[in-house]
């Protein structure tokens, strides 16, 4: 099949662009990071480390960047519009995972998302084989670590599906002026670990009215004025 073009510049452009399109991907995703929440799963002895994930994927999209422009010189956008398409459907898939995951906090469906993207990247590599056997060979890498991540998606939704929250624990507080000496917050009633913060805020208000004068709570060192017993 002839190519696109001859012109080093033309060839030099398109691949700048197949880049660009590429790690639009994970741009999209960046505001959703790992954080806390991930930080805090169960998590299989065999858990990749936290820096390999950077190389790793820098490296995966370079691939499938050089891939898609690969395709794209053996015809352009209108002799590749439906492989390349193929392309652009298994990026969205590929973008929406870490939103979804990490943004989300929802294993679950990501975990049958991420099997969509393994779908359409094997999908996208057969397509781009009748094209290219370089092209589809760059894309080998790619099916294997999504394979991969699949498998750990799965593990850490099944090792933390039943994984119990924890418990609310109620702010350390303090009273501007301060009760009665012989009567101190603790001792003016019982806050249980299954209080929210709503209920713990009411049961303030029930046994202490007088917070509904001039008296400020000090909530974790944030100050509160006297609308509790509105709550």
């Amino acid at each position: 099949m002839p190519t696109s073009s001859n012109s080093p510049t033309k060839n030099t452009a398109a691949l700048a662009v197949c880049i660009v399109v590429t790690f639009l991907a994970p741009t999209l995703g960046a505001w959703a990071m790992p954080g806390e929440w991930y930080a805090s799963l169960t998590k299989p002895s065999w858990n990749p480390p936290s820096w390999i994930f950077g190389p790793m994927w820098t490296a995966l999209y370079l691939m499938m960047a050089t891939a898609a422009w690969l395709v794209w010189r053996r015809g352009g956008w209108a002799g590749q519009r439906g492989t390349l398409s193929l392309y652009l459907v298994q990026l969205a898939l590929n973008a929406a995972w870490t939103p979804l995951f990490f943004g989300l906090k929802m294993p679950g469906p990501a975990f049958a998302e991420i099997l969509l993207l393994l779908a359409a990247i094997v999908a996208t590599a057969l397509a781009f084989r009748g094209v290219s056997k370089v092209a589809a060979a760059l894309l080998l890498p790619y099916i294997a670590w999504v394979a991969f991540a699949s498998f750990l998606n799965f593990t850490l939704w099944r090792l933390n599906a039943t994984k119990p929250s924890a418990p609310w624990t109620a702010p350390a507080l303090s009273l501007h002026p301060p009760l009665r000496s012989d009567l101190s917050v603790s001792t003016a009633f019982r806050i249980s670990q299954q209080d929210g913060p709503q209920k713990f805020l009411r049961k303030l208000s029930h046994c202490c009215p007088r917070l509904n004068g001039s008296f400020v709570v000090t909530l974790n060192g944030t100050l509160i004025q006297s609308a509790v017993p509105n709550i």
